[in-house]
């Protein structure tokens, strides 16, 4: 009888220790989803060029045409859509102000690609390099170039959409204001545009109070 107990006694320990094991382990990979999931959402998504539709060769004020023949149909002016080309500032020289030469190059091209497009205004924020980019292609569009204030991008933008509405309006800002004017209307916020790169444009095509669509381009 005594052996019988033991017996029992040493099955029952061994089945709870095998069920501690188990929910240990099972705890240990609910920890481990968890934190692979944080980090998951904390992990920005990096609007690289490789990520884009494909490079513009021809903008009018009713269409964009791309490099792979695909052919983007623009808003109708006078619509209630307001349409949106964002981009950042070329590359500066390095401590200073100015443009580069390479600099100069990009905001000349995209000057030549949007010259005649129907812009009817150009944004930058105060810094040198957007506002030379951005001056270019007013210029090129016989429009004025206003102030965005990058510290209030969301009231910016909300301003722009509803003034401008049927209207085409460039904005031209440093990488983090990009960032978050397309995770305010894409409603991502994990969208970040990378520094250093130029010649990523993004067509935002926008309503009052709906919601934007966002094309990722390069020129």
């Amino acid at each position: 009888m005594t052996r019988i107990l033991e017996t029992t006694l040493f099955l029952f320990l061994a089945a709870s220790f095998a069920a501690c094991q188990n929910h240990t382990a099972a705890s240990g990979d609910v920890r481990q989803a968890a934190q692979q999931a944080a980090i998951e959402e904390s992990t920005p998504e990096m609007l690289t060029t490789d990520k884009a539709e494909g490079k513009i060769v021809k903008v009018t004020p009713d269409y964009i045409e791309l490099d792979n023949q695909t052919v983007i149909t623009l808003p109708v002016i006078g619509s209630d859509t307001t349409t949106i080309y964002l981009t950042v500032g070329a590359e500066k020289m390095e401590g200073k102000t100015a443009l580069t030469e390479t600099g100069l190059a990009w905001a000349g091209h995209l000057a030549t690609v949007f010259q005649h497009t129907g812009i009817l205004q150009a944004y930058s924020d105060k810094d040198n390099g957007s506002m030379q980019t951005a001056n270019i292609t007013a210029q090129a569009n016989e429009c004025e170039l206003n102030f965005f204030k990058a510290e209030t991008s969301g009231i910016m933008m909300s301003s722009i959409i509803q003034e401008f509405k049927g209207r085409r309006v460039l904005v031209v800002v440093q990488p983090e204001t990009a960032s978050a004017i397309l995770a305010q209307l894409s409603g991502n916020p994990k969208l970040r545009v990378p520094e250093a790169t130029y010649e990523n444009l993004f067509v935002i095509l926008a309503t009052e109070g709906g919601k934007a669509e966002i094309r990722h381009l390069l020129y």
